[in-house]
């Protein structure tokens, strides 16, 4: 539960709970509830994999009852447009960073964020299975209707790609960086840079053009974005882990069974380990890569 299995992945279910077979999947039953989970990545990357392994699994251990679409590709909306949608009801599984959803009744999550707070996949996990994190998430679900389904989803660790050289935090002073969240302003803004926001799209070009001198990602997303086109330096910062915390509608959590609430929560932790160990075994490829 604290992390310390290796690449094991386990359950947090009771220990009379049946294993999974991700291979197979029950035929969806006629009232299904379905969930649509939306998430940036493309279909070939870690985290969407991963989630197939969650589809599969719910799908299976509910008999059909619960099912799962996933979105590719930002198809149903940005991040806060989800969680917007998820707290007004809609059948929409969103995962982001924790302080994205600070202004839904727990400004602490934003604590989370903090650049140095999380320095592995250990530590993603040790926090997904803590009193604090349950605490912290509480007051989602009660004031705005948002049921947290867990948050060891750690990415690979984030680093800095500029168009010039930073071999200390000196070097990073008047820099125009490119960031997500409000932690990230401040981190950065207090090491001396000036902090835009933009989506990663447009955070390409932005470099090309020289609208920004530099941005900061994991190894993953900068290379499969082709950022290292037109920015070759990476400062190996390795700055947080941003695990994704994963929510859907608390209502629409609710309405299924006992037993399917926990299938549910199960298959999103034991996705979060399988993501996880896919970017630990990447990570060295992709650092090759770059």
């Amino acid at each position: 539960a604290c992390g310390g299995a290796g690449n094991t992945v386990s359950s947090t279910a009771p220990a009379d709970s049946t294993s999974t077979d991700s291979t197979s999947a029950a035929a969806p039953a006629a009232d299904a509830v379905v969930l649509r989970v939306n998430m940036s990545e493309s279909a070939d990357s870690n985290k969407s994999l991963a989630m197939e392994e969650v589809k599969a699994e719910i799908e299976k251990n509910t008999e059909g009852r619960v099912t799962v679409e996933i979105h590719n590709n930002g198809e149903l909306g940005t991040f806060q447009d989800d969680i917007e949608a998820i707290s007004g009801g809609a059948n929409i599984v969103s995962g982001t960073s924790p302080s994205a959803y600070s202004d839904y009744g727990s400004k602490d999550l934003t604590g989370l964020d903090l650049m140095m707070a999380l320095r592995s996949y250990d530590e993603c996990d040790k926090l997904n299975q803590s009193d604090l994190f349950k605490e912290l998430c509480k007051p989602l679900e009660s004031t705005s209707n948002l049921k947290i389904l867990g948050v060891n989803w750690g990415n690979m660790p984030r680093c800095i790609l500029s168009n010039k050289s930073i071999n200390s935090v000196a070097d990073l002073k008047g820099k125009i960086i490119r960031v997500p969240l409000a932690p990230y302003v401040s981190f950065f803004t207090r090491l001396g840079c000036t902090t835009q926001s933009m989506t990663l799209a447009d955070t390409y070009t932005a470099l090309q053009q020289g609208t920004i001198d530099a941005c900061e990602f994991g190894y993953d997303t900068l290379y499969n974005n082709s950022m290292y086109e037109v920015a070759k330096y990476c400062y190996v910062s390795e700055h947080t882990y941003a695990p994704s915390m994963w929510c859907m509608s608390a209502k629409l959590f609710d309405s299924l069974s006992a037993e399917d609430q926990q299938v549910v929560l199960d298959a999103f932790y034991n996705g979060g380990k399988s993501f996880e160990k896919m970017n630990q075994d990447n990570q060295a490829e992709y650092r090759q890569k770059m």
